[in-house]
């Protein structure tokens, strides 16, 4: 999640996030469903993502689990449908993890209405937005 979007994120929602060493950041499992009910309400729809589980009092975590919403949307598809579609998925993620675990961190990648009619595919890479548009890569690499 780029800088301008985290700037706009609840201030509750923001406060919540974890940054790892390299700077991304992630939410606590507990939370993070908030933070992609705010991205859906704001058109972004959350592509995939990384599960950590970090220790108290560390920097970095062990990986848990990917995901990736597939089947992908394609250009001429119901976006509005596939925000949806992708929040339904991450909803599933976190209820096969248990979103009680608190020392769970995830990391989202979110895709923009614009930056998806830009003609980024996905599966294949995982789209970032950033300030100076989007980029592929996974966000939490």
């Amino acid at each position: 999640m780029d800088g301008a979007l985290l700037d706009r994120l609840p201030p509750e929602l923001r406060a919540a996030a974890w940054s790892a060493v390299n700077g991304e950041l992630a939410w606590p499992a507990g939370q993070v469903e908030a933070v992609a009910r705010w991205c859906a309400e704001h058109r972004l729809a959350v592509v995939g993502g990384e599960i950590y589980e970090v220790l108290p009092g560390t920097q970095w975590g062990s990986f848990r689990q990917d995901w990736l919403v597939a089947p992908a949307w394609r250009p001429g598809g119901d976006w509005a449908a596939f925000v949806r579609r992708a929040l339904g998925d991450l909803t599933d993620v976190l209820a096969g993890i248990g979103a009680d675990h608190c020392e769970l961190k995830v990391f989202l990648a979110t895709l923009s209405p614009d930056a998806a009619g830009a003609g980024i595919r996905l599966p294949g890479a995982l789209v970032k937005s950033t300030s100076d548009g989007p980029r592929s890569g996974l966000a939490t690499r």
